[in-house]
């Protein structure tokens, strides 16, 4: 699933692109099981103010090493999303990758960042929606075309 460095740069292509074109912004991924996601920014000051608190963490900037530094800052956010997620580790019948979709889901809520999931091999898109009971894995999904 997406990572801190991912959100970033998906905030440097956002930025970085002509205004006419920012509504089509998107970051795609592809894991391993053939699943495909997308991330789009709807909020960008939420967003920014989002990314600005994973960066400016004290436990994230505690180090000399700028690649530590990064390392650090993907573990704050995957901990945000899913501090027990372990792709090899299935517990209570709940698949890890749904367990992680829901975090991201749950963290990224009220932060001006929206997941949507490829359907049809990937000839459709649909829009992820946070449970409504943040201890849940239970997430939603809504048919679109974004």
């Amino acid at each position: 699933m997406f990572s801190f460095a991912d959100l970033m740069n998906l905030y440097a292509i956002y930025t970085n692109t002509n205004p006419e074109n920012i509504p089509n912004v998107t970051f795609i991924l592809t894991l391993p099981n053939s699943s495909t996601f997308a991330i789009k920014i709807d909020n960008l000051n939420a967003f920014k103010s989002f990314l600005s608190s994973i960066l400016t963490n004290p436990d994230a900037i505690q180090t000399s090493s700028q690649v530590q530094t990064e390392i650090n800052r993907n573990n704050i956010f995957n901990k945000m999303c899913c501090s027990s997620c372990n792709p090899s580790n299935f517990s209570n019948g709940v698949n890890i990758y749904d367990k992680f979709i829901s975090g991201f889901l749950n963290t990224l809520k009220n932060n001006g960042i929206s997941l949507y999931r490829a359907t049809d091999n990937v000839n459709g898109w649909e829009k992820l929606n946070p449970p409504l009971n943040s201890n849940s894995t239970v997430y939603t999904s809504s048919p679109c075309n974004n």
